[in-house]
């Protein structure tokens, strides 16, 4: 068995994976928060939870942010406590099996290749939704990775030169406008003005509303054409747009594929 995390600006999950099927035997979740040992000793705590009844041979991690082949943490405006520190090496070290470490977005991109969403395609592009933005490429069926495993990173592109500043201090990049983060703002910022009545029941305060709750809000705005077997004017209605039942689910990532088929994905 082998064990996978994903470790977000928020949360770490943990999945027990069989990989011959690629079936989930279990999960855990924890909080990403706070420095480097603690997420360790985190991490570890999840992975001997799932081991306790299986044999666990090796670790998959996947960080939301930059980390070199050695598994130090070299760039994460989504956990800036982990800046420098070698969390692959010292997570090794603490669970006692090997233990490989990428980009989250990168990562999960591999994953949909080989089990996933993206079988069956030589190129294709991933897009991560959490508290920033992720994103991971195949191109002519390999992960695109690049020199130092840092390619594919598409969240921080700008969009608007002149747009607000975000953490990172870039001016109007793609995660400053539609990542989770950036729902959460809109939504406490809609509750404040006194636009987002629902998100201050839910919530109790403007300040706790969420980014899910905000997605749920904007979502419902969307409405179905009428259902009826026949319009006023006695003809077939209009079927629903396909991209309706797509669009409005709160899937975290989303997949677009070419039809080609996938000869091998590194």
């Amino acid at each position: 068995m082998i064990v996978g995390i994903d470790v977000g600006g928020t949360n770490a999950r943990a999945l027990l994976v069989d990989p011959p099927t690629g079936g989930v035997l279990g999960r855990r979740r924890s909080s990403s928060a706070g420095d480097g040992p603690v997420l360790v000793r985190c991490i570890a705590g999840m992975v001997e939870e799932l081991r306790i009844e299986e044999t666990v041979e090796a670790v998959g991690l996947g960080i939301a942010g930059l980390a070199d082949r050695a598994g130090t943490l070299c760039y994460s405006p989504n956990l800036p406590d982990l800046l420098g520190f070698p969390i692959g090496p010292e997570l090794e070290d603490a669970i006692g099996v090997p233990v490989t470490i990428g980009n989250d977005a990168t990562t999960a991109t591999l994953g949909e290749a080989r089990l996933g969403a993206g079988r069956g395609s030589d190129h294709f592009g991933l897009v991560t939704l959490g508290t920033g933005i992720g994103t991971g490429f195949v191109l002519d069926g390999r992960l695109v990775e690049g020199a130092h495993g840092f390619a594919g990173e598409a969240g921080h592109m700008v969009v608007d030169a002149n747009g607000p500043a975000h953490i990172t201090g870039h001016r109007g990049p793609w995660e400053y406008f539609a990542s989770g983060s950036a729902l959460g703002r809109m939504g406490r910022m809609a509750a404040g003005e006194g636009r987002f009545g629902r998100g201050l029941v839910l919530a109790g305060a403007a300040d706790e509303v969420t980014g899910s709750m905000w997605l749920r809000r904007s979502t419902r705005a969307i409405r179905m054409p009428p259902r009826s077997s026949t319009t006023s004017a006695g003809r077939s209605p209009v079927a629903s747009p396909a991209w309706y039942s797509s669009s409005t689910s709160s899937a975290s990532s989303s997949v677009v594929a070419s039809p080609t088929s996938a000869s091998h994905c590194a």
